[in-house]
């Protein structure tokens, strides 16, 4: 600063009000190329060219990193052995991001424009997909379409027509008795020549995995068993569902309808933010279609089941039930449970209406 100072002052001596006026431009000058040469112009290109200048980078920082590591353990035991009275510790490990902090990251990009919002949004499923289990992914038992190995042909062939399942499983009295499964393309002969038709004779081995299993091992086993279906049990050696292939890509990429279905769709969106729900629809997934926070650990899975919870009971058509900012009422119900669910987020917080 000082050969500033006297070229603003003309020469020496250099008065207080040159030194001072120096020293203001020069960290100004400091700070702004700092900021703009050594922090915003290098971080666009490397975001633009991030893979051509991480290969060229790699061993530069690798080394470097080595080099330093000698420091950095000295500075780290250092700050151990000062906070050893305290009973804490420093840890210093490679910066690994949380799933939540990847979920910002996802947000901010797509918000930016940096990445299209559907890559996000699967890549963000992708991450929630790590943490999930097979109780998370399953059909559950009471929606199990299945057969009896003492059916007759007749009622086999009725509920082949009438559902449109690739797969079915098989059960011996019980649906807690699986047997194995058997698949649409086994049963033509049944429509051939239905008096020679013996199910068990197709009937093949079924794959039974536990609750706790998590899904990403659930969908590397069928891969690997070339399997597209597993029957789902609880600890008691009951069955709790079903989980297919398509139910855990399902779960990555979205809702994946198949050619000719006319199934109603689980969110049916009006005017002004409301939907029609099928009560079906897990709380996880209506959390990240609403942008909400129902609780997704408090005993229940479906919007239906917390409703129940809530009532106590099976709700009555009609009632109505405030959650974390939404509105629910029962539109559609049946002697065992909820079937459909009207919802709309409410301008003001309970709350604060007290």
């Amino acid at each position: 600063a000082e050969p500033l100072a006297r070229a603003l002052s003309g020469g020496e001596p250099v008065p207080r009000w040159a030194a001072d006026l120096a020293l203001g431009l020069f960290v100004v000058s400091y700070s702004f190329l700092s900021i703009v040469v050594g922090e915003l112009v290098p971080k666009s290109i490397a975001l633009r060219y991030s893979e051509p200048i991480s290969l060229r980078i790699s061993r530069l920082m690798l080394g470097l990193g080595k080099l330093a590591r000698p420091v950095v353990w000295i500075l780290t035991a250092s700050a151990n052995l000062l906070l050893k009275p305290l009973r804490d510790r420093t840890k210093f490990t490679e910066t690994r991001l949380t799933p939540e902090e990847i979920k910002v990251l996802l947000e901010e990009a797509a918000e930016s424009g940096a990445i299209e919002k559907p890559r996000a949004e699967i890549i963000e499923r992708a991450v929630d997909f790590g943490e999930l289990t097979a109780a998370d992914v399953l059909v559950p038992r009471g929606d199990i379409v299945a057969l009896d190995l003492n059916d007759s042909p007749e009622k086999i062939r009725k509920v082949l027509l009438e559902e449109a399942h690739t797969r079915l499983p098989v059960y011996d009295g019980s649906l807690d008795k699986v047997v194995g499964y058997v698949s649409a393309k086994d049963t033509v002969p049944l429509f051939l020549e239905s008096e020679l038709f013996v199910l068990h004779d197709i009937v093949r081995p079924a794959f039974f995995v536990p609750e706790t299993m998590r899904a990403v091992d659930l969908l590397r086993a069928l891969q690997g068993r070339r399997e597209h279906l597993a029957i789902v049990v609880d600890e008691y050696g009951g069955t709790a569902g079903l989980c297919t292939t398509e139910d855990l890509v399902e779960e990555i990429v979205g809702e994946i309808f198949s050619e000719g279905a006319v199934e109603p769709p689980m969110i049916t969106r009006e005017p002004q933010g409301a939907a029609v729900l099928d009560a079906t629809l897990s709380v996880r997934e209506f959390n990240r279609e609403f942008d909400a926070d129902l609780p997704e650990d408090a005993g229940f899975d479906t919007v239906g089941g917390m409703l129940s919870k809530q009532a106590g009971a099976i709700p009555a058509q009609g009632q109505v039930f405030v959650s974390s900012g939404f509105e629910f009422k029962v539109v559609e119900r049946t002697e065992r449970r909820v079937v459909r669910v009207r919802v709309r987020p409410l301008e003001v917080p309970p709350e604060s209406k007290e």
